[in-house]
C-alpha cells in the first residue's frame, strides 16, 4: 500500500498527517520577533568583506539612569566640552537630540559616576563598517513610548501612541583629510507592538554628519528642550517599562 498516494478523504489527510507523510504546518513568524530579526540582519549586512584599509570601527556605548543618579547622569554634559565639527545639516538637533564631543575629564567623570550609582544601565554595540558603506547599531531595544511623532524621508506623518519600540543609529563613515573620519547618523525606529503594530521608520530628514578626529568621542542625549513627541525622548528618554530616563550615548569610530 503507498501510505504517500494521492488524498482523497479528510479520514485519510489525518492518517497520513499521523504518519509523518505530509509536510508539517509552517508557523507564521510573530510580527515583533520578525522586525527585530530584521534589524539584526540589517546589522549584519554591513560587515564588509573588503581590504582592512577601507573598514572603520563604529562603537556605540549607552549608559541610562532614572531618579538621582539620572540626574547626576545629565550633569555630566558639562564635560561634553570638546570641539565638534558638523559638516553638512545637523537633522538630529531639530529633532531635539543634542550632541556634543567628550572632553578630557568626560571618561573619568563617568567611571566616578559609575561606581557610585546604584541604577545605572549600561549597553554596548559595534560594527565594522565599509567607509562609503552603511550600518546599524542599536540604542535600546526595547522603550515603551506614550507619543512619538516621526516625518518619514517621504514627508509622512505618523504619530505612535503607547507603542514599544526598538531604537538604532544608522552609521555612514566616510575618511576625509588629515586622517579623521566623517559619520552621518540618522535613527530608525522599530514599532514592535501598539496603534501601529510592527513597523519600521528610517528618518532620513534628521541626518547629521561629524567629523571626528582620532580619539574623540561623539555624544548624543535629549536636550532638555526637547518636546515630549520628538525623536529625542523616543531614541533616549524612557525604560522598557515607560519610565522617564536619563541617557547619554557616545560614539566612536576607528580606522582598521
Amino acid at each position: 500500500m503507498n501510505l504517500c498516494a494521492p488524498i482523497r478523504s479528510l479520514g485519510a489527510l489525518m492518517v497520513l498527517a499521523a504518519l509523518g507523510c505530509l509536510p508539517a504546518p509552517q508557523e507564521k513568524e510573530d510580527p515583533v520577533a520578525e522586525t527585530l530579526r530584521m534589524l539584526e540582519e540589517g546589522e549584519r549586512t554591513v560587515r564588509s568583506s573588503g581590504g582592512s584599509s577601507q573598514n572603520v570601527l563604529v562603537r556605540v556605548e549607552r549608559v541610562a539612569a532614572s531618579g538621582e543618579d539620572g540626574a547626576r547622569l545629565a550633569a555630566l554634559w558639562r564635560y561634553a566640552d570638546g570641539r565638534l565639527v558638523v559638516s553638512g545639516r545637523d537633522g538630529l538637533s531639530s529633532g531635539g537630540v543634542r550632541l556634543g564631543v567628550a572632553g578630557e575629564r568626560f571618561a573619568a567623570e563617568l567611571s566616578a559616576q559609575s561606581a557610585r550609582a546604584g541604577s545605572l544601565e549600561k549597553t554596548s554595540a559595534e560594527i565594522v563598517v565599509q567607509a562609503g558603506g552603511d550600518g546599524v547599531l542599536w540604542v535600546t531595544r526595547s522603550a515603551l513610548v506614550p507619543v512619538l511623532r516621526l516625518t518619514t524621508s517621504s514627508g509622512e506623518a505618523t504619530v505612535l501612541r503607547d507603542a514599544q519600540l526598538g531604537a538604532q543609529l544608522a552609521v555612514r563613515p566616510r575618511f576625509v583629510d588629515g586622517g579623521a573620519i566623517e559619520l552621518e547618523l540618522h535613527p530608525v525606529f522599530a514599532s514592535v507592538n501598539g496603534s501601529k503594530g510592527a513597523e519600521s521608520y528610517s528618518l532620513d530628514a534628521l541626518s547629521t554628519r561629524v567629523v571626528l578626529s582620532p580619539g574623540q568621542k561623539l555624544i548624543l542625549g535629549a536636550n532638555a528642550s526637547a518636546a515630549q513627541d520628538s525623536a529625542a525622548m523616543g531614541l533616549f528618554g524612557y525604560s522598557q517599562r515607560g519610565e522617564r530616563r536619563a541617557c547619554i550615548v557616545s560614539v566612536t569610530v576607528e580606522r582598521l
